[in-house]
């Protein structure tokens, strides 16, 4: 293998892991926001695998949380309004700006459902994300979520009917 292959790959096993951290998030958010103490508290120990111990958090106009634990407690008392969530990461930019260290821009679309078939509010936005591999691996130092849009609506009769 020549060098320049083994940098290639080594870029491109890098951007597999930081891709990964994405969606570790919104599966640990999703989990943080089930309701089930089970499911709460292996969201949160996935917020240790993609937040570095001091990672600096933040949504919208919110307060700057540091640290996995401090952004699980926000997020988890965020989400009790809602019987449900869905969180779903598309499109994942990723910049490689050092051997080290990356950013990451992640396009969201989070759906929360107020109470079974109830009132749906729709998030659109973006998590702006700068990452570091560190001895644990890559792991985000710094989020900041904007919203783009949001809506909320009514479930469609015609489309909670199952046969």
């Amino acid at each position: 293998m020549t060098d320049n292959q083994s940098n290639q790959l080594e870029q491109l096993i890098a951007e597999a892991e930081l891709r990964r951290l994405t969606t570790n998030y919104a599966i640990a958010t999703d989990a943080l926001g089930s309701g089930d103490p089970d499911r709460q508290s292996s969201g949160r120990a996935l917020y240790h695998e993609v937040f570095a111990p001091d990672a600096r958090i933040s949504a919208g106009e919110s307060e700057e949380y540091i640290g996995p634990d401090a952004w699980a407690d926000y997020v988890g008392t965020a989400l009790e309004t809602f019987s449900t969530t869905q969180h779903l990461v598309g499109t994942i930019d990723i910049e490689l700006t050092g051997k080290d260290t990356a950013r990451i821009a992640t396009y969201l679309s989070a759906t929360h459902e107020y109470e079974p078939r109830g009132t749906l509010w729709i998030v659109l936005g973006t998590y702006d994300d700068e990452a570091a591999l560190t001895p644990s691996g890559w792991r985000i130092t710094k989020r900041h979520l904007t919203m783009t849009s949001s809506e909320e609506r009514a479930h469609d009769a015609a489309s909670t009917n199952q046969t």
